[in-house]
């Protein structure tokens, strides 16, 4: 009888602990997931040699999230032009090599 009632408080005890890791990786994907900019400084926004630090990506096969990355206004604007032009450059490659008629 003892061995029943220990486990079923160790299974409501992983229970609880699984809707809270839920919870919580439900909070740091949402925030991740828009890159929010986190400034070192309180430089005027239009500054291009402000210092951006941003959230890194979450990492394959881990809660947590990757390294944070800080660069100028300008570099993440620059990287964000560059894949822009990338996406934009593969979308029409894609319409060029359909066959006619598909």
């Amino acid at each position: 009888m003892l061995r029943i009632e220990a486990a079923i408080t160790l299974i409501a005890l992983s229970g609880m602990l699984s809707v809270s890791a839920r919870a919580a990786d439900a909070t740091t994907t949402d925030t991740s997931a828009a890159a929010p900019s986190l400034s070192t400084a309180a430089p005027s926004a239009e500054d291009p040699n402000a210092i951006v630090c941003r959230r890194g990506q979450p990492v394959t096969g881990s809660r947590f999230p990757g390294p944070s990355q800080c660069r100028t206004r300008a570099e993440w604007d620059h990287l964000r032009q560059q894949s822009r032009d990338e996406t934009m450059q593969q979308q029409n490659l894609g319409d060029m090599t359909q066959k006619p008629g598909s």
